[in-house]
């Protein structure tokens, strides 16, 4: 144990120069330095060892999982992001091959980026999070890199995720031709913004994108259309009916 008055406050000396505990009769010997921090300590004769506690014996080197502290300095270590090769230019550090070192996307220069930027980066790739979209050594090659900061996607021009290629631009000619209004004459909502306007698929097939097909819903009536399928559908099919009936 550390020596402090707390610890000391029952412990006395004995004519043998061995250090006895007052309650329970315990014995202590006097070690002059801890491996790990360097202090004087008391340990039981039973028990001598290098560290004057079990926080001193578990740090750093000292504990079987320690991995060099990498971790508190902000470092991330290869062996933890090298799947990362698959989707960006990755090595060891040349003076250190425990950390990981990328390439900039921009300049093709090799760091070793905070480990926060590896973890968003990771997450954007595998999890679709947009943290991080790219590496950059410098705050010069972000500037000069063409989407840092910048939607990716042109508004109208975002990914199709399950729907077939022209879709959006099919959505919105069915929004146009519709009137930009939910076609569903029972609808009581007020639509004050176009985002709350899509294109519903009659029967419900995301591959059909027949004009026929499709016809403007607000999003709460797109939704209800989720609930008894077989009458919504017979239903809007008599409105697109009449829809080009009219034509």
């Amino acid at each position: 144990m550390k020596i402090c008055w707390d610890n000391l406050e029952n412990i006395y000396l004995t004519k043998t120069g061995i250090f006895r505990n007052k309650i329970n009769g315990c014995k202590f010997i006097y070690k002059e330095k801890c491996k790990n921090c360097g202090e004087s300590f008391l340990s039981q004769p039973q028990l001598v060892g290098n560290f004057c506690s079990p926080k001193c014996n578990n740090s750093g080197n000292n504990n079987g999982r320690y991995k060099g502290g990498y971790r508190k300095k902000g470092i991330p270590r290869y062996d933890l992001y090298k799947r990362l090769n698959k989707y960006e230019k990755i090595r060891r550090d040349p003076e250190d091959k425990n950390i990981l070192q990328v390439s900039c996307c921009v300049c093709d220069v090799y760091f070793t980026p905070k480990l926060s930027v590896a973890v968003d980066r990771l997450d954007t790739i595998e999890k679709g999070n947009r943290k991080t979209y790219n590496f950059y050594c410098s705050d010069d090659c972000k500037n000069e890199c063409n989407i840092y900061n910048k939607k990716i996607h042109i508004k109208g021009y975002e990914p199709e995720y399950g729907y077939p290629t022209g879709w959006n631009i099919i959505r919105e000619n069915i929004k146009k031709r519709d009137g930009y209004e939910c076609k569903n004459p029972f609808c009581i909502n007020k639509i004050d913004d176009l985002y709350h306007i899509t294109a519903h698929h009659i029967d419900y097939d995301r591959e059909n994108i027949e004009e026929k097909n499709l016809i403007t819903l607000c999003r709460s009536c797109n939704s209800s259309a989720n609930s008894d399928k077989e009458w919504h559908m017979c239903f809007y099919k008599e409105i697109i009916r009449r829809i080009y009936n009219k034509e």
